[in-house]
């Protein structure tokens, strides 16, 4: 387990720079999964090609609030979600 503990992350605004950056920070181990939550699938994909653990990706928009619930109960279908980052715009 890594220094923090965290083995599922939740990022809102998946490919964000700053959310990035605190991932990066997190040091997560190859066993961690990040659930990458936004509306870009290629820029998702290519931030995940930087992370060294498991990763999903979920479509989430932001400015869509009826479609919130649907997002959280994907990412919360594989089990718990130990931190959540947010750092989308809208």
């Amino acid at each position: 387990m890594n220094a923090v503990g965290y083995q599922r992350v939740l990022l809102f605004g998946g490919a964000s720079e700053i959310g990035q950056q605190i991932l990066a920070a997190l040091r997560l181990p190859p066993d961690a999964e990040v659930l990458l939550a936004g509306r870009d699938e290629q820029r998702m994909a290519t931030a995940a090609q930087a992370l060294s653990c498991r990763i999903r990706t979920l479509h989430y928009d932001a400015a869509a609030i009826d479609t919130h619930q649907a997002v959280l109960d994907k990412a919360f279908a594989f089990g718990p979600v130990d931190l959540v980052i947010s750092a989308a715009a809208s």
